[in-house]
């Protein structure tokens, strides 16, 4: 029973790890959007008007 907890918690924490990573890309694709909609949308509007 001892040797599985250790064993369990580890993979509890690469899980966790995982979704942390997935959670920074998803930010740091969120940001990326953003920054070039705030760079395109005022040349789009140019183009419109």
């Amino acid at each position: 029973m001892m040797p599985a907890l250790p064993h369990f918690m580890h993979h509890g924490s690469r899980e966790a790890e995982e979704r942390a990573k997935l959670e920074v890309k998803a930010n740091i694709l969120l940001f990326a959007v953003t920054c070039a909609l705030i760079r395109f949308v005022p040349k789009i509007i140019r183009m419109l008007f």
